[in-house]
């Protein structure tokens, strides 16, 4: 994506940033540590964090179903 299109490469990782950050606090995590396209979060509750983790998977799904191949995100 980045040789293709930067300034698009970047607009899509902040949206899909976001979408994680979201996840993360709504369930009393925190990142601690990111790095490029990854990050590090750390959640006081394991439940919390599989709760987390599956709204954001939920959340990125959806939004990769309104946008084009090329702007779609994934995780993994």
């Amino acid at each position: 994506m980045m040789g293709e299109n930067e300034d698009r490469t970047l607009h899509n990782l902040k949206i899909c940033r976001a979408i994680t950050d979201e996840s993360i606090e709504t369930y009393h995590g925190r990142v601690f540590g990111s790095a490029g396209d990854s990050l590090i979060a750390e959640f006081a509750s394991p439940v919390d964090s599989i709760v987390a983790a599956v709204e954001f998977q939920k959340n990125l799904r959806d939004r990769n179903n309104e946008v084009a191949p090329e702007d779609q995100c994934s995780s993994g």
